[in-house]
């Protein structure tokens, strides 16, 4: 997979947090913050989880607290 896929995987878990299956991926960024999308720390957290179960694998429980960026939640799964 590479690094436009994934990408597009993890905006599409975005919103459907924010949105619904059918959000508007096309509007979201790489520097669009997640502060900015209103992605506050328990949805940072569900994130997390999502991501995890996505792509099948183990994120540290931290490190949803340390994402800014869209740019910074793709290069974690990467």
């Amino acid at each position: 997979m590479n690094t436009a896929e994934i990408r597009s995987r993890v905006i599409g878990v975005i919103c459907d947090i924010l949105y619904s299956p059918d959000g508007p991926e096309d509007d979201v960024q790489d520097s669009d913050t997640l502060a900015g999308l209103g992605i506050e720390s328990l949805e940072s957290l569900d994130l997390a989880f999502q991501l995890e179960e996505e792509f099948n694998i183990d994120l540290p429980n931290e490190v949803h607290g340390e994402w800014k960026t869209i740019k910074d939640v793709v290069t974690t799964v990467i």
